[in-house]
């Protein structure tokens, strides 16, 4: 589905914004980075999850629980990094890991139900 797909990328693009700050050095811009990233994780994983819901994806329940484990995760090492620990590189390792993981089983699970579904499951997301 290109909408998830385009997140997707988003998704790799803070990865490499990572990279660049642990390159320059950079913790503000690092910590900046990860925030955004949190942000944006939450509100694909909503967009996600709405979707599997109004679609009625049988597995949904598990891959919800999917997500709040990562996220649990993500808010951990935002709180590592506000307490001054050096993340970025563990968060750039674990977010590759999972993205590739989640994208090829998760994901690639719940696409086909949600394709077969999608005028109703869109319609329903948007009104």
């Amino acid at each position: 589905m290109e909408v998830i797909d385009n997140q997707h990328r988003r998704i790799a693009e803070y990865i490499n914004e990572l990279a660049v700050a642990l390159h320059e050095k950079d913790r503000e811009k690092e910590a900046q980075v990860l925030m955004r990233l949190v942000k944006y994780m939450g509100s694909h994983f909503a967009f996600e999850e709405a979707l599997m819901e109004r679609s009625g994806y049988p597995l949904s329940n598990s891959h919800r629980d999917d997500h709040d484990v990562f996220a649990s995760q993500l808010r951990a090492f935002v709180e590592q990094q506000k307490s001054g620990k050096d993340v970025a590189r563990r968060v750039m390792s674990e977010l590759r890991i999972w993205l590739i993981l989640h994208v090829k089983e998760s994901d690639k699970n719940y696409a086909p139900h949600v394709m077969k579904t999608m005028d109703m499951a869109l319609s329903r997301f948007y009104s």
